[in-house]
């Protein structure tokens, strides 16, 4: 079986990261919209809050990573939130399946509550900590003219800029209940990854963007509201949503490279192995078109 890592949980929630060539063996202890993994059983066992970047969230859609699995971090970064209180979690974009079907090992106790928060200055881990997005080699520092992909959006990042083409818009919609009444509109958009996000747009954000925005232009994007997908509605690769109101600031941008339209298609044949609820791609050719019926 293997060993936990002694102390990664501690090392990672005070700075500690790939850079200190720290790729910790952890087991998951909880599985939510934000999951908890934790270091190995001792006298100091700690577990903290952490999230899957796409494409890993479909190692939880698929179950391959359950309750108790033992993981490898190959690639994470530590997060702390700008709003107070103040949260650090762990963003995961890779990882190693090491053992599952195990039981759990010991216990533990939440780090956040374990008085790590607010290091010292002299702290060698703490300039590690940064609430700016992910660098990875599709991201870097938010900085002018860099932006976000959708992949590594998530709702604990507050200043993101996303470059992506308009690839669907829907017409504008009214609803009239005992609770509320107003106006939406809904667009899809794509980024150079091939990623893509349904956002939405209520009340005066109707006014101000639906003219303007259009099918097949590709446009900056800020300042709107990140939530999980109800998936329900959503057939989008992003496990999140956007939400957009009067104040959030969207901008043509033709000036950059052209963003084509990504497929990831499958074999028909597979589609018997699909899961549930998900949406695919197929190409193929059409052998025979039957009358249409009531």
């Amino acid at each position: 079986m293997v060993t936990l890592t002694s102390n990664a949980v501690t090392d990672i929630f005070r700075g500690g990261s790939l850079s200190d060539n720290l790729k910790p063996f952890l087991q998951v202890v909880n599985i939510r919209q934000l999951a908890n993994t934790r270091g190995p059983k001792g006298e100091n066992s700690y577990h903290m809050p952490c999230m899957f970047i796409d494409p890993m969230t479909r190692l939880i859609e698929n179950s391959s990573v359950k309750l108790n699995s033992i993981i490898k971090l190959t690639k994470y970064h530590l997060k702390e939130t700008d709003q107070e209180p103040k949260t650090r979690f762990l963003l995961i974009s890779e990882c190693e399946i090491s053992e599952d079907g195990v039981s759990r090992i010991g216990k533990s106790q939440d780090i956040t509550n374990a008085g790590y928060y607010f290091e010292h200055a002299g702290n060698p881990y703490s300039p590690k900590i940064s609430s700016s997005p992910v660098a990875t080699k599709s991201s870097t520092t938010l900085i002018a003219d860099t932006f976000l992909p959708i992949s590594e959006l998530n709702m604990y990042e507050p200043n993101w800029k996303l470059r992506a083409k308009v690839i669907s818009k829907t017409s504008i919609k009214k609803w009239d209940n005992a609770r509320s009444s107003g106006r939406l509109f809904s667009i899809v958009i794509l980024d150079s990854a091939g990623y893509d996000i349904k956002c939405t747009f209520f009340q005066e954000a109707v006014s101000t963007f639906h003219d303007s925005i259009l099918v097949g232009n590709t446009y900056t994007f800020t300042r709107g509201k990140v939530k999980v997908a109800e998936k329900m509605y959503n057939k989008c690769k992003s496990v999140f949503e956007i939400t957009f109101d009067s104040s959030s600031v969207i901008t043509p941008d033709e000036s950059g490279p052209k963003i084509i339209d990504h497929f990831d298609f499958v074999k028909i044949s597979d589609l018997e192995q699909s899961l549930d609820g998900h949406y695919y791609d197929v190409i193929g050719v059409v052998k025979d078109v039957g009358n249409s019926e009531k």
